[in-house]
């Protein structure tokens, strides 16, 4: 056994079994996550079809789950390396008592909480201030009327900002202390709110039940993971206890990431922009094709990014190279494995598939088309956006984040160009075909500065 402090025992492939394991962990419990969910989006469509309060609804949205994955993303990847080398230095781990948990580590997570919770009030502000600026953007092919349902929603949306970054943040620390089950299967209780209030309150309010389910399943979600962050002895309350070495990492490591989370993030902001330029519905048809295929993709890469993370960054933590390259080359093996008769699935039974699953209340047999043509494009990101999901959590691990801050500026103007030269020939299934593109460019990209940072990396 190594003579480094690890938080799991054995190497090779004990530490692949044990990945492998909290991948299953997540993945199963993430499938029920994403079920629920898509029963959500399965009922609104059926009661509003692929039309304009739909429309308005996922433009309203775009804003608020933006930040939120935003910061989100660029927490993880730079406050978990910190956090697990604060727990690695002081010798207590998940075999640590409960009761005697690390005062560093403890006084760590408040203060990043502290700023954090700053952060999130100023980005909210920004939204309230911001909303008659950028919703004419989004929606700028709106008739006047949708882009005032528009903004009315927008405006009950934006406390989603901050209950779902909270969530998130908790969630994090949960996965870091290998306590996966309660944040993998926490989000399910928004998609639960919100059925609940589209099944009582659509005959009263409208799209609007939808809106409201949402802040309010996000509120429930967050409050239930604070429970957990408690029973773990965690630090809830934010509390400043200064800025020391972990803290300014994790700035560092943070400004760089959430750029790269905002020219990433940007992708579907961009996509949904443009969709909203080719008429009425077409949001809605771009939104409920990557349901579909985001069921498989959500589902397997949040699995595989969930558990693995925090292997990588102990290897990284512990200048394992060979465990790295091990684990790298054994888990790019079982995601081609898995994904290419996902997508051979996905291009022929696409329009079975959305017909079964949608093609009921109002929504039309048009409509199902529309949706399958661009199911069967989506479907060939599956390849591509799994092994860089792994290769983005290796990077990340590495405290590489400028790698991938200069991936996305350079996919954000090409998303942009390939969208408009594909939607003049292909309408919504030319956004689909363009972000197929934009993933197998990343893709290729990322595994060659992986390649370079291995080569150095001892």
């Amino acid at each position: 056994m190594n003579s480094k402090l690890t938080y799991f025992s054995g190497t090779g492939s004990a530490v692949s079994a044990k990945i492998f394991k909290a991948i299953m962990t997540v993945g199963s419990l993430s499938f029920v996550v994403r079920a629920v969910d898509a029963l959500t989006y399965l009922y609104a469509a059926a009661l509003f079809g692929a039309g304009d309060e739909m429309d308005a609804l996922l433009i309203a949205l775009l804003a608020p789950v933006f930040l939120v994955n935003i910061f989100s993303g660029a927490f993880h990847a730079s406050f978990i390396p910190a956090y697990i080398k604060v727990r690695q230095k002081h010798k207590i781990w998940r075999h640590s008592d409960p009761e005697n948990q690390n005062v560093s580590a403890q006084h760590f997570f408040a203060s990043v909480m502290m700023l954090s919770v700053a952060l999130l009030i100023v980005l909210a502000l920004c939204l309230l201030l911001s909303a008659s600026y950028i919703l004419p953007i989004f929606g700028s092919g709106f008739n006047p009327v949708k882009l005032q349902l528009t903004r009315s929603l927008f405006f009950i949306l934006i406390p989603i900002l901050l209950f779902s970054s909270l969530a998130r943040m908790w969630a994090a620390v949960l996965n870091a202390a290998e306590k996966f089950t309660l944040a993998a299967v926490c989000p399910a209780i928004r998609s639960i709110v919100v059925i609940g209030f589209l099944l009582m309150m659509t005959r009263y309010w409208g799209i609007y039940a939808f809106g409201v389910g949402m802040v309010c399943g996000a509120f429930i979600e967050m409050s239930v993971l604070a429970y957990g962050i408690r029973q773990q002895k965690i630090p809830l309350w934010p509390r400043w206890h200064g800025m020391s070495d972990p803290l300014r990492q994790v700035v560092r490591q943070f400004a760089p990431m959430a750029a790269g989370s905002i020219l990433m993030g940007s992708t579907e902001l961009i996509d949904h922009s443009m969709a909203a330029m080719l008429g009425a519905g077409s949001v809605s048809t771009l939104s409920y094709a990557n349901k579909i295929v985001m069921f498989v993709l959500v589902i397997s890469s949040g699995a595989l990014g969930t558990a693995i993370f925090p292997y990588f960054s102990q290897m990284s933590a512990n200048r394992d190279r060979k465990s790295i390259v091990d684990t790298l080359k054994t888990y790019s093996r079982l995601i081609i494995l898995f994904s290419l008769p996902v997508t051979g699935l996905l291009y022929y039974f696409a329009l079975p598939l959305v017909r079964i699953l949608f093609e009921r209340g109002v929504f039309t047999q048009a409509n199902t088309h529309q949706i399958a043509s661009v199911v069967a494009i989506y479907g060939f990101q599956t390849t591509f956006y799994l092994l860089s999901i792994l290769e983005v959590r290796l990077i990340s691990a590495l405290q590489g984040n400028h790698i991938l801050m200069v991936s996305t500026m350079i996919s954000l103007p090409l998303n942009v160009i390939l969208n408009h030269v594909f939607m003049q020939f292909m309408g919504v299934a030319g956004i689909a075909l363009s972000t197929v593109l934009v993933y197998f460019w990343a893709f290729i990209f990322l595994t060659f500065m992986l390649f370079r940072m291995m080569k150095t990396f001892r």
